[in-house]
């Protein structure tokens, strides 16, 4: 993924002003000054790119396109980071990549998570949301990203750990018979 070239920010705050068109600068404000910390890192998460600005400004102008009423906040804060998670993915962030066993940054290691346990795992454990709130932003159930979480854990300690794959169950889990 390449980075923006300059001009190419520029048209995105234009194409930001002109979706916001129609809708109180106030709310457009309100709407990113209380989401833009989570967007900025739910899409350098997922994306473990370099060109989370200009993502960032995309998820706001397809927020503010198909958002014609103004939304409350929690509301507004579940479309943003939907948004968000869509934009990722028309970048073409969740391809896998592949990280050798016990090496790799931890965001390498989030890049080899797929998708939905990916998002599952950041929602949860880099922006602190609840397994109900994070459900909500999936359209999933707590139990599923109760479950997607777990099993990212699990990926990550086997990425992480070389012997972990050769120590048997882990607790709670039945050795075979």
């Amino acid at each position: 993924m390449s980075e923006p070239l300059p001009g190419d920010t520029e048209d995105a705050y234009r194409r930001l002003a002109e979706a916001a068109a129609g809708t109180a600068p106030e709310t457009v404000a309100a709407l990113v000054r209380t989401t833009q910390q989570q967007v900025q890192t739910l899409l350098t998460r997922l994306t473990g790119s370099m060109s989370v600005e200009r993502l960032a400004l995309e998820t706001y102008r397809l927020t503010l396109g198909v958002t014609p009423a103004p939304l409350a906040e929690e509301e507004g804060e579940l479309v943003v980071l939907q948004v968000a998670i869509t934009v990722a993915e028309q970048e073409g962030a969740f391809g896998l990549r592949s990280v050798s066993r016990g090496g790799g940054s931890p965001q390498d290691l989030l890049v080899t998570l797929p998708r939905d346990l990916r998002i599952a795992f950041v929602l949860t454990q880099s922006l602190g949301f609840t397994y109900a709130r994070a459900a909500t932003v999936c359209d999933v159930t707590s139990a599923e990203i109760r479950a997607r979480v777990a099993r990212a854990r699990e990926h990550l300690l086997a990425h992480t750990d070389p012997l972990r794959t050769h120590r048997g169950p882990g607790p709670g889990r039945a050795r075979p018979r």
